[in-house]
């Protein structure tokens, strides 16, 4: 068996006859560097198509320019939403708006005129009631009117709160008061 020197001793003899020349090392250097500022030569034709359709996200002032131009079409996208839902919620009221004009009933309206017909023409009355017939159709007709009118005041009142309050507070004191017609 060999002595610990005598190992070291074989070990030193190695490591001296293994050593590069120093020539050699800085060739295997350059080709080194070489080989990586050189993508194209030694990378795959797969990887040259994936740094052509992706290279520009190493360049910074496209990068950014694409984020921004992004942020601008979802801000685009937001603000247009929010058009088409007030648009959408302006046809709602208005719809609701022309439902209550069809629910006029013209036949509720000649009952009326018929009504009031017949207590213009009634005989039994101690007084006589003498009202001309365009008269009474020009009052139905307002009546009418006055019926819309305080259809659409009564949503106006429905729809804003601070209305509904401040209406509600100034019938609750005519009440207490007394209506002062």
């Amino acid at each position: 068996m060999k002595t610990g020197e005598e190992k070291y001793r074989e070990v030193i003899k190695a490591l001296k006859n293994s050593a590069e020349d120093p020539l050699r090392v800085t060739e295997i250097e350059e080709a080194i560097i070489r080989s990586v500022s050189e993508p194209g030569k030694s990378g795959s034709e797969k990887q040259g198509v994936l740094d052509f359709i992706f290279g520009w996200i190493w360049i910074g002032w496209v990068r950014t320019s694409l984020i921004t131009a992004s942020f601008c079409l979802v801000i685009f996208f937001v603000w247009q939403q929010n058009n088409i839902l007030n648009k959408i919620e302006k046809l709602q009221s208005e719809i609701r708006q022309n439902d209550r004009m069809i629910t006029y009933n013209p036949s509720l309206s000649l009952e009326r005129k018929l009504l009031l017909n017949r207590i213009s023409e009634d005989e039994s009355l101690t007084e006589k009631i003498t009202i001309d017939r365009s008269d009474l159709l020009r009052m139905i007709d307002s009546l009418e009117i006055v019926q819309n009118r305080y259809r659409n005041i009564m949503e106006l009142i429905g729809n804003d709160p601070a209305l509904k309050k401040a209406v509600e507070q100034k019938l609750g004191k005519s009440n207490k008061q007394g209506l002062n017609l």
